[in-house]
């Protein structure tokens, strides 16, 4: 019995569409903030999959040093679990750091996005809330000063990892092989 494949794409399931932006912050260093804006309607668990998907592959393509996810042209007027893991798409970027990241939330997709955050579990409503803002500018200014913090913690191991080479080639057998 042979099987007929037909070809398919990522977008083939959704009405979502979806571009990405990139910017160099002096502040932030050479590697650029990546913008993901979602444009559309978002109504299965179909398109949540789709667009964490896609911006997996916007983070694996750019390796940004922050993300802002621009969900103001989103809309979503119920609850789609697949969004879910698209607010946190930042978290272990870094092995144990989290990639600074920002989400934009628009009119037509707010309700949906606070009703993932449950009234008993206001510890993780109120740490998700704090990354979320109604405009570019003020997401922006977030992702800067997050990643420069990270940029700080990153720097300040390496200087360690250093001293601690610098001081193990300072025993008798350094070099010898």
């Amino acid at each position: 019995m042979s099987i007929n494949f037909e070809p398919v794409g990522l977008g083939d399931s959704t009405e979502i569409r979806v571009s990405y932006l990139l910017g160099c912050s002096p502040r932030v260093g050479v590697r650029p903030i990546l913008v993901i804006r979602f444009d559309g309607a978002c109504r299965t668990e179909d398109d949540g999959r789709y667009m964490l998907a896609i911006g997996k592959a916007g983070l694996t393509t750019w390796e940004p040093n922050g993300l802002i996810v621009d969900l103001t042209g989103l809309e979503c007027g119920k609850r789609v679990d697949g969004l879910t893991s698209l607010l946190y798409l930042g978290e272990g970027v870094f092995g144990t750091e989290n990639l600074p990241q920002a989400v934009i939330v628009g009119p037509c997709c707010e309700q949906a996005i606070r009703s993932f955050f449950e009234p008993a579990d206001v510890e993780r409503r109120a740490e998700a809330m704090e990354g979320w803002f109604r405009d570019i500018r003020s997401a922006t200014d977030f992702v800067e000063r997050e990643a420069e913090e990270v940029s700080r913690k990153f720097s300040a191991r390496v200087g360690e990892q250093s001293e601690k080479e610098d001081r193990g080639n300072n025993w008798p057998f350094a070099g010898a092989r």
